[in-house]
């Protein structure tokens, strides 16, 4: 299967760890396509050493992640392609807790279950790639751990927000009442399900990223719409990850509670006696 790459490279410290992991990749099995927001010689000549092939692209600063990954897009041909790969760096460091799915999670587990289901060595890579060859139906791969409701995890802004993209790409399709999305955007996907999105946006659709912005803009609507196009064109979505991690959780859950006050302190409760709490890091 030829697999289009796109890697967006915001925090240049993480670069090392994706230039690592995608060789895990088959051989000739993928074109690597970078992006970066500020021009860094040295970052540059680190990918062109490991990757000579890489086509490397300094842009604005607009819409985080999916910014990026929209102009990445117009710059390919997707009938070229099986699969499209999208990585980016995200910040794991300190220790704010992020609830998703009614689960807490610290930024470092975030991120490195988004990369580790797609890219953590061979077997991962190899169990992907033989999923989409084995399942016609299947169109995007990504944590198992991080598939959300859209519903469930959106503030009502985005939510609208959402409704409305979606009624814009399928005005004819009924909608359905729920939709998932991987939380984080990394993902493999069919590139065919992507045409829509390329027809219908451009990197200049987005704002210019605005990091006191923590939710609510149009990336954090396509971040969700991404996982709703592969359902609304009759695809699946999965993740063969962490399944040991899930049963671990519930056991974890039944005699441990977590809970973020609002005064900001972050709290763990056995058998709901507070055992130990710390100020959060914002």
């Amino acid at each position: 299967m030829k697999i289009a790459v796109h890697l967006h490279l915001f925090y240049k410290e993480m670069a090392g760890l994706f230039l690592n992991k995608l060789k895990n990749l088959p051989p000739n099995s993928f074109d690597l396509f970078v992006t970066l927001s500020n021009k860094d010689d040295e970052l540059i000549e680190q990918i062109q050493k490991s990757y000579p092939q890489a086509k490397i692209k300094v842009i604005e600063n607009r819409g985080y992640d999916i910014g990026p990954f929209i102009y990445f897009l117009h710059q390919i041909d997707l009938s070229k392609y099986d699969l499209i790969l999208k990585l980016h760096t995200k910040n794991d460091k300190g220790n704010k807790i992020i609830r998703l799915n009614n689960r807490q999670l610290t930024r470092y587990c975030w991120s490195h279950l988004l990369i580790d289901s797609l890219i953590k060595d061979k077997k991962t890579i190899n169990k992907n790639l033989v999923a989409f060859e084995q399942k016609t139906t299947l169109g995007m791969i990504g944590s198992n751990y991080l598939l959300c409701s859209v519903k469930k995890n959106s503030i009502p802004s985005v939510f609208s927000g959402f409704e409305e993209e979606m009624f814009k790409l399928f005005p004819k399709d009924k909608q359905r009442q729920d939709y998932h999305f991987i939380a984080g955007t990394m993902f493999f996907v069919r590139a065919k399900l992507l045409e829509k999105v390329k027809e219908k946006y451009h990197f200049s659709s987005f704002e210019k990223t605005d990091g006191r912005k923590r939710d609510g803009t149009l990336a954090h609507i396509l971040e969700r719409a991404f996982g709703a196009i592969v359902i609304q064109q009759g695809f699946v979505i999965e993740g063969f990850d962490f399944s040991i991690g899930l049963c671990l959780n519930k056991i974890f859950s039944f005699f441990f509670k977590v809970k973020i006050t609002k005064k900001g302190y972050f709290v763990i409760k056995f058998l709901k006696i507070p055992i130990w709490r710390k100020r959060i890091e914002e």
